[in-house]
């Protein structure tokens, strides 16, 4: 693809990871508050519960996560600015088999901040991120891996997302169902 490939060492920043969910919980609030609490019942389980936790956050706790949220953001500027576009995986492991109950159960149950570790940092500081298939596991489950950008760098990662694309082959690839 013509990229020069370099490290770049990357900050410790998970102790800021759990506040993403304080953050989306509460938004989830606002984005939401034409049907909920109202509609709450016709949500699905794990909305449903996701809204019930985010409707308990408190002002505080909101602040201070968003404080959190800032002070991680300005970690991850420092890093992403020595480059034009981060190479990283999408999750930090290969996908797990999906069951009923992750899918209906508790909202509690998916809260694995190792496993988003990956994803979290950018959706909190609203880095342009383009997840692309990358393989799959000898099981045939899909991997991926994700181009993140510095701020308005979108046209770069979908120019770069395409020629990876058109490349690997990756997406005209489908696991045995």
């Amino acid at each position: 693809l013509g990229a020069e490939i370099v490290d770049v060492k990357m900050p410790d920043i998970s102790q800021y990871l759990s506040f993403w969910y304080d953050i989306a919980r509460a938004e989830s609030i606002l984005a939401h508050s034409e049907f909920y609490p109202d509609k709450r019942d016709q949500y699905g389980f794990f909305y449903r519960e996701w809204l019930d936790i985010g409707s308990k956050i408190t002002g505080t706790e909101y602040a201070h996560a968003n404080k959190m949220r800032i002070e991680c953001n300005s970690l991850l500027r420092n890093a992403v600015e020595q480059v034009d576009v981060l190479l990283s995986p999408t999750i930090i492991a290969p996908p797990h088999t999906v069951t009923p109950e992750m899918l209906y159960g508790p909202a509690k149950l998916i809260h694995n901040l190792n496993f988003q570790k990956f994803t979290i940092p950018y959706d909190f500081n609203g880095t342009p991120t383009l997840c692309t298939p990358s393989g799959f596991t000898k099981d045939g489950l899909p991997l991926s891996i994700q181009f993140i950008g510095k701020h308005l760098s979108e046209p770069l990662l979908c120019q770069i997302g395409n020629a990876y694309e058109k490349l690997t082959g990756f997406t005209s690839a489908h696991p045995d169902v």
